[in-house]
């Protein structure tokens, strides 16, 4: 807005413009080799109802992170869920996931619904230990961790049930192009201008980004 020098709802919108033309340019992505995968939240915890990983939250998103033979990380993609059923696992599987990956879970039981779409899923029963603490899991809970304090410091508040998306999908796309960060700026204009214009009312309906 400052540096604009223009009102925060035309800043706001520029804003939410740049981070859905980064969604849907991520939404094509899919990690191949070997993938490391967990479950993680956006906002506050609430109060009441079921706990667990079984209950219904706001923000839920499974992280995935494609790694080298040496561990090194290539890409991470950001997947909202509705839940942790095996249902919505199997569908979002068959939409996110390339058929030819290994990808690394914990032993949560609706998770193997991922594994009917793919080559090969490896189940590691973490027991009394957090996934955090086993090596395997550490280069995706970086990632989390990353994302969640890059969130928390940059932004007072977002409304997590609507934008969520939008605010992954921006986190991913620059990470994705970490090491490509001359053509970062260029190359995101142009895929703005292939976009089809995206409106404020359109922006503000929760519809396409839940």
């Amino acid at each position: 807005m400052r540096y604009l020098g223009v009102g925060y709802p035309t800043a706001w919108l520029l804003k939410h413009k740049l981070m859905q033309t980064m969604a849907e340019h991520e939404d094509r992505r899919q990690l191949k080799g070997r993938v490391i995968a967990d479950d993680a939240y956006l906002g506050g915890v609430t109060s009441g109802g079921k706990r667990g990983r079984g209950a219904k939250k706001g923000g839920l998103f499974i992280a995935l992170v494609e790694a080298d033979v040496d561990s090194s990380v290539r890409y991470v993609c950001f997947d909202l869920l509705p839940d942790l059923s095996a249902g919505s696992i199997k569908c979002w599987a068959g939409k996110a996931l390339h058929g030819s990956m290994h990808l690394v879970t914990d032993g949560y039981s609706s998770l193997k619904a991922a594994g009917e779409n793919i080559t090969t899923h490896e189940s590691v029963v973490v027991s009394l230990r957090k996934p955090s603490d086993l090596n395997c899991f550490r280069w995706v809970n970086t990632a989390i961790g990353n994302t969640k304090n890059s969130i928390r410091g940059a932004y007072h508040s977002l409304k997590v049930a609507k934008y969520a998306r939008q605010y992954l999908a921006e986190i991913q796309y620059r990470f994705n192009r970490r090491f490509q960060l001359e053509d970062l700026v260029p190359r995101l204009l142009y895929a703005c201008a292939q976009n089809r214009p995206r409106n404020l009312a359109w922006i503000r309906s929760a519809d396409h980004s839940c």
